[in-house]
């Protein structure tokens, strides 16, 4: 009679280890559910802003409406202006600001 109680005894205590390895196995298993969810959310939050952003549009079709841009010393002029002084590369731009 002494070992069935013995035996009882010990069959609880491991029910009780193995409810309490259950409960922090569960707790656990909820916590990576949840990091989970929130990486997603905030991947997704990151692509719909993404998804909203609008990329340029160039006309390929107007080559008069090539964007000038105004270059400064010897090495950096502008292809267009070959030879072209400094006083003369900045009244073309400020000519073609105007426009």
């Amino acid at each position: 009679m002494k070992k069935i109680t013995d035996a009882i005894d010990a069959a609880n205590e491991r029910i009780g280890k193995l409810t309490k390895q259950s409960k922090a196995a569960e707790k656990a298993k909820a916590e990576a559910e949840g990091a989970i969810r929130k990486a997603e959310d905030e991947f997704n939050a990151v692509m719909g802003r993404f998804n909203q952003c609008v990329f340029p549009e160039f006309s390929s079709n107007s080559p008069s409406k090539k964007p000038r841009f105004r270059k400064l010393g010897g090495l950096n002029r502008d292809p267009g202006s070959e030879g072209a002084t400094r006083d003369e590369q900045d009244q073309n731009y400020s000519h073609d600001r105007r426009q």
